[in-house]
């Protein structure tokens, strides 16, 4: 009899014990956004104000508890996310069997950064989710060609267009049998429109879907409709409209990823107002324009 009233306490203590584990670890997961360097940075500005207060340095107090309080609005989805939202929502795409067919996607760059060591020689960030949309496109019949767009890597003085590093990624997959076209070394996004509008030219393509992370979609339509090209925007990458949040974590605590979001937002912002105070005018390049001139000058010769 004893045995069994001893198995019974030892199961209800151990019961009891795996009840406090988990009420521990769902407290720790729940605060686990102060493992994050801003967020016990935004920790040790309130206790510092705190701790000044008591001391009657009102001064000092307030202003540490004032930083606290700006870095809690601008990393907190409080007022940061629906900045981001707005942006993003008027680019939520319907299902693409309602979209039209186009002659080409074109994927602005991004999404590939270059790793000596992984698979390709190029490690995928978050906007990869560009190229996918691309493929998705081109898979259900929406266009006859891929454009990559992207930016520049200088690799022992030499220079290649991360477009390369997305073409060898295709290629080694065999994830289309499409044509796949590449802008080449485009810095921007007014290139990237430039480059796209002689490759257009060159195959003679009319329309095109404009793939891109969708708080990036309004410089990019804009830039791209000022080259004189006919967009249809397909948006990507988003990051605030639609995506649902965990909710195991505390969000009010500032976080980096807020951090971000601000600067997507300010960045997209200024760059607009930057390209229309410049009349959309960017600083040269000389190696894309000598890109597009041997383009156009071989447009009459070589097409598909």
């Amino acid at each position: 009899m004893k045995i069994f009233i001893g198995v019974f306490f030892v199961r209800q203590s151990f019961a009891k014990y795996l009840i406090v584990k988990d009420m521990i670890v769902s407290i720790l997961r729940y605060f686990s956004a102060l493992s994050e360097p801003i967020g016990l940075f935004w920790l040790l500005l309130i206790f510092l104000g705190g701790y000044k207060i008591l001391r009657r340095r009102w001064d000092a107090g307030l202003s540490l508890l004032f930083m606290a309080g700006l870095l809690w609005c601008i990393a907190t989805p409080m007022f940061v996310k629906p900045l981001l939202a707005e942006m993003e929502m008027k680019y939520a795409n319907k299902s693409i069997e309602q979209l039209p067919n186009c002659d080409a996607v074109v994927v602005l760059g991004s999404g590939f950064f270059p790793s000596d060591f992984d698979v390709c020689g190029a490690g995928l960030n978050e906007s990869a989710d560009r190229i996918f949309s691309g493929i998705d496109l081109i898979y259900k019949g929406k266009a006859r060609y891929l454009i990559i767009g992207g930016g520049v890597y200088e690799r022992d003085g030499v220079k290649i267009a991360y477009g390369e590093f997305i073409e060898r990624w295709l290629q080694n997959f065999k994830l289309i049998r499409m044509p796949v076209l590449n802008v080449g070394p485009a810095r921007n996004t007014y290139e990237e429109a430039l480059a796209t509008k002689v490759l257009m030219q060159k195959y003679k393509l009319q329309s095109l879907y404009l793939v891109t992370s969708a708080y990036h979609m309004d410089r990019a339509v804009a830039v791209f409709k000022h080259a004189g090209l006919q967009v249809v925007p397909f948006a990507s990458d988003f990051q605030c409209y639609g995506v649902q949040t965990p909710n195991f974590r505390c969000e009010y605590i500032p976080q980096r990823k807020y951090l971000e979001y601000l600067e997507y937002y300010l960045h997209e912002k200024f760059g607009l107002l930057l390209y229309t105070i410049k009349g959309w005018q960017v600083p040269e390049n000389p190696s894309l324009e000598k890109l597009l001139q041997n383009e156009l000058s071989n447009s009459s010769t070589n097409t598909l």
